[in-house]
């Protein structure tokens, strides 16, 4: 369920990874960016959900080796092993870094060593994980360990890193990383997906996908960014980066896992942009473990405060394309607040007002349901220039909420996200988001090499 803002428009945000339950919770998370054509702004899918769907739907795989570059992919093997937001598929996972920033680098030159990857027209060259995992698989089918190992190994050559990234990899639940990445004992399927692109140079995943091609896979998909399907410079385009479509085909994978059970692989490629979530969610007290609808309940009669935690980082972040300028990097996402909710009740047309760090967000109105939802507000840049005069360096921010007698809503936790099938948000608590991604400017660009599928590179 989708909230509309009663003054101005309304967007798009989510996210993350949790701490342990059943007290009021206060962390700085991380998610991953989806295309979405909204007006609202793009989607972002937390870290747990993005667990949750894969054990959904893939619980019945012989096995699932799943390849993520973006900012924070490294959370994704931290979260692996967790007891409450554990991987339970057999898998293998391998991730741009560990728990950074990631650097997304096109140049007219090679670098040798390690040798990036090159444009199918020559001229021009690639780093990233993406890029040299997409090297090695153009050389021929290689084992998964050797394949991230290699991709590994050339990307921590590469000197023009800008995070000191590292990547990972880890595997579990009776993963075989000698497994070829087109093996499979009945069937085998690949997905190379292309989420929220934007600033991000689009060729190493359509190269992704061509190196796959001949590989032999019964089912072979390509999704990037905002492209519909057609056939556009030897590439079959499926659709659209968005979350919808990647929770298709994982449906579409479980279907055919589930009636052939332990013999059928899937080899799933993502690229995106990483964000990072400050988030604040409250259980009720006394609140039963692992048993949705037990957040907070935000009444109406007086102010409700909640708080988010800042850091260094995250400030700087903050400030990015904005009241500071690094020519290295841009900012991926307007930074945008959310609160999602389990359920909630209100009279019609009585507004929520929200207020954050201080600040005047507006009254907002949001339905009366069992099912949750969630308000999602892009931060203007003026708003954001107020929030941090007002607030820079302070290690913590208010959320304030003023509700009319007789109203409520429950905020969400990650047990709603996690144990309720009807509960179908992507996040839960309530946060403010910020993504700043690492491109290194190369120089000037060739007009013509633009129309070959490079990602524009916009400032704020």
């Amino acid at each position: 369920m989708r909230t509309t803002r009663n003054v101005a428009a309304v967007a798009c945000a989510l996210l993350s990874l949790a701490g342990q339950a059943h007290a009021q919770q206060k962390a700085i998370t991380n998610g991953y960016m989806f295309w979405n054509k909204r007006a609202e702004g793009n989607d972002v899918l937390s870290a747990i959900k993005l667990n949750k769907l894969l054990n959904d739907n893939l619980a019945n795989a012989q096995q699932v080796n799943f390849f993520v570059d973006a900012c924070y992919a490294g959370t994704l093997i931290k979260l692996a092993p967790d007891p409450k937001y554990k991987l339970t598929i057999p898998y293998f996972l391998g991730t741009s870094d560990n728990d950074t920033k990631s650097t997304d680098i096109w140049s007219r030159k090679d670098l040798d060593p390690p040798g990036r990857l090159k444009h199918t027209d020559g001229g021009i060259y690639f780093a990233s994980y993406q890029a040299y995992l997409t090297k090695k698989l153009e050389a021929g089918a290689p084992k998964i360990k050797d394949l991230h190992d290699a991709a590994k190994s050339d990307f921590e050559k590469d000197t023009s890193r800008l995070y000191n990234e590292k990547p990972q990899s880890a595997k579990g639940n009776g993963a075989d990383d000698q497994l070829k990445i087109n093996a499979g004992t009945s069937k085998k399927h690949g997905l190379v997906f292309g989420a929220d692109m934007s600033d991000l140079q689009l060729r190493p995943p359509r190269q992704t996908w061509l190196a796959m091609k001949g590989m032999g896979y019964d089912t072979l998909k390509f999704y990037q960014h905002n492209f519909l399907p057609q056939t556009f410079d030897g590439i079959d385009f499926a659709g659209q980066g968005t979350y919808e479509h990647f929770k298709t085909e994982l449906e579409g994978y479980k279907t055919a896992m589930d009636a052939d059970k332990g013999k059928q692989t899937a080899s799933i490629f993502l690229k995106t942009h990483g964000v990072r979530d400050t988030k604040d969610f409250k259980y009720q007290v006394n609140a039963l473990p692992n048993t949705p609808k037990q957040g907070e309940l935000i009444t109406g009669g007086g102010a409700t405060s909640l708080g988010l935690l800042m850091d260094n980082d995250y400030w700087r972040d903050l400030k990015e394309d904005l009241v500071i300028d690094d020519p290295n990097q841009v900012r991926a996402v307007q930074p945008r607040f959310y609160v999602s909710y389990s359920e909630s009740t209100f009279a019609p047309d009585s507004p929520v007002s929200i207020s954050l760090g201080g600040i005047d967000l507006g009254d907002f109105l949001i339905p009366s349901t069992t099912l949750g939802g969630m308000l999602e507000l892009p931060l203007t840049d003026s708003q954001l220039v107020q929030f941090i005069a007002m607030n820079d360096g302070l290690p913590e921010v208010a959320v304030d909420f003023t509700l009319a007698s007789g109203d409520s809503f429950r905020l969400a936790t990650d047990d709603d996200v996690l144990f309720d099938p009807n509960f179908t948000q992507l996040n839960y608590g309530t946060g403010l988001i910020v993504g700043v991604q690492g491109v290194p400017a190369p120089g000037a660009i060739v007009l013509g090499v633009v129309a070959m599928g490079f990602s524009r590179r916009r400032r704020g």
